[in-house]
């Protein structure tokens, strides 16, 4: 009887514990649904670009509350727009351009993030049925099999472990989900996604307001520094800067096309600035070219995304599947010899 309720007591536990420590990885389950939601901020804020730039087109000034309404986007937008729209009014520049342009990358951005959604999808069901098919499969040969019963309360305690184990499979599909989702960045680098986009249509607008491009370079370097130190450091404060090595000229992951976007621009910058031209063109061009391939890669990761979630399955589910099956027949053996 003390056997039994220490069994008892311990499975319990476990389940309790495996519960609190699984409910963080149970919410990410359900992110997809956020990338959702973000989705649809981005194409509402891409609406409300669309309908200045008609408004404009028709020859009508829109008023001082719908460009409020700018900084109300989701973050770094409301305030990158808003401020770069506010500059070239400011200046007398062009605004229609600039409008178009920001509202064709919240609409490509929010695009990605169904995509991804889209794609996801099938990991997260596989990372449900690697937590749910232990416990269900070991209750259902507990209902089922003769003996195991009477034979106390060991079987379901090897269910809870069974489940803890497997539950694993979950964390680690998860993982890959996330990984998939930002092409492999680091956990440290996936604000370059949003981080480098911004950078570059920032310097659009300066350029677009009559700033030189090197000082231009200079005043987005200085608000890139306040968002994104890490990718600041990395792209260099001054246009002329040197780069200290040219590990990145070879790299093709989404790490890699980031950082060498920004020096990329920079080159552009100074050829523009020897030969006394414009470089708005060439800047748009490696902006527009930079998401096309963070894009592709990005696809290319979520397309592998169900093949690599099957070896979490096998390492962590199937085990204990059979460890369960095993322990069943032997109690239903048992029970047929006595």
């Amino acid at each position: 009887m003390i056997s039994n309720g220490w069994q008892w007591g311990l499975g319990l536990w476990v389940l309790q514990r495996s519960w609190v420590d699984l409910t963080p990885f149970l919410e990410r389950i359900f992110s997809g649904w956020k990338w959702g939601e973000q989705a649809r901020e981005l194409r509402s804020a891409a609406s409300v670009l669309k309908t200045l730039g008609e408004t404009l087109e028709g020859g009508i000034v829109p008023e001082q509350k719908d460009w409020d309404r700018l900084r109300g986007f989701p973050a770094p937008w409301g305030i990158l727009i808003a401020t770069g729209i506010r500059d070239l009014r400011e200046s007398g520049s062009a605004v229609l351009p600039t409008l178009k342009r920001m509202e064709e990358t919240l609409l490509a951005q929010a695009d990605g993030l169904m995509e991804a959604r889209a794609r996801t999808t099938q990991a997260f069901s596989q990372a449900l049925t690697g937590m749910g098919l232990v416990p269900l499969f070991g209750f259902a040969l507990y209902e089922m099999m003769p003996g195991i019963g009477s034979g106390g309360s060991g079987f379901l305690l090897l269910i809870a472990g069974g489940s803890v184990y497997a539950s694993f499979s979950a964390v680690w599909i998860l993982n890959l989900a996330e990984e998939a989702r930002y092409g492999g960045l680091p956990f440290t680098q996936r604000q370059w996604l949003l981080s480098a986009p911004a950078a570059l249509e920032r310097m659009l607008s300066l350029v677009s307001g009559g700033l030189p491009p090197d000082l231009a370079w200079r005043k987005q370097h200085e608000e890139l520094a306040f968002r994104d130190p890490s990718l600041a450091s990395l792209w260099g404060a001054e246009v002329w800067q040197s780069e200290t090595h040219d590990s990145v000229a070879g790299d093709e992951t989404v790490s890699g096309l980031v950082i060498r976007v920004g020096r990329e621009v920079k080159k552009s910058i100074q050829l523009a600035l020897l030969e006394g031209r414009s470089c708005l063109d060439r800047i748009e061009s490696i902006s527009k070219s930079h998401q096309q391939e963070v894009r592709l890669k990005i696809r290319e990761r979520l397309e592998a995304l169900p093949n690599r979630c099957l070896l979490p399955l096998f390492l962590f589910v199937l085990p204990p599947v059979f460890v369960l099956l095993a322990a069943a027949l032997l109690h239903a053996l048992r029970e047929i010899e006595s």
